[in-house]
């Protein structure tokens, strides 16, 4: 997503469908918690999350609702599972068609395939007519 700030303008959202990786996130790994991001308003989630991980409105949804519409990204949380559990939840899930992430405290990102700061900072910085760096492959 990129967001041009103040005042809050969305310039653009790339979306995706969360429902085959919530899917395969609830049959593998049951109890794991899950959001989606509602932009510039908080999150959808199937249970609170803990302590201050995510700000803004939290509401919360079964399955079938955090599935119901596309969304810029899904993050899947587990405090009890540690970084390397999730390592392997990823695997397992043999995600395609999104890119993932795996963040401190067993913290997943789930975005479209292609999508992640790099490619938004390229498309910002070519807007500016800046060039990208080699050394992180970004143009």
């Amino acid at each position: 997503m990129i967001v041009r700030y103040p005042p809050q303008e969305i310039i653009k959202a790339i979306t995706f469908d969360p429902r085959p990786v919530i899917a395969q996130v609830e049959d593998f790994a049951p109890g794991t918690l899950i959001a989606v991001e509602e932009i510039g308003r908080g999150y959808r989630l199937n249970d609170h999350f803990p302590g201050d991980d995510l700000t803004g409105e939290l509401i919360i949804e079964d399955a079938e609702q955090l599935s119901s519409r596309p969304v810029t990204r899904v993050i899947v949380r587990d405090p009890t599972r540690s970084e390397e559990d999730f390592v392997a939840l990823a695997r397992h899930l043999g995600l395609q068609g999104v890119t993932y992430f795996v963040g401190w405290r067993a913290w997943l990102d789930i975005a479209p395939d292609g999508v992640n700061k790099a490619t938004a900072l390229a498309e910002v910085a070519a807007g500016f007519g800046v060039l990208g760096c080699r050394r992180t492959g970004v143009r």
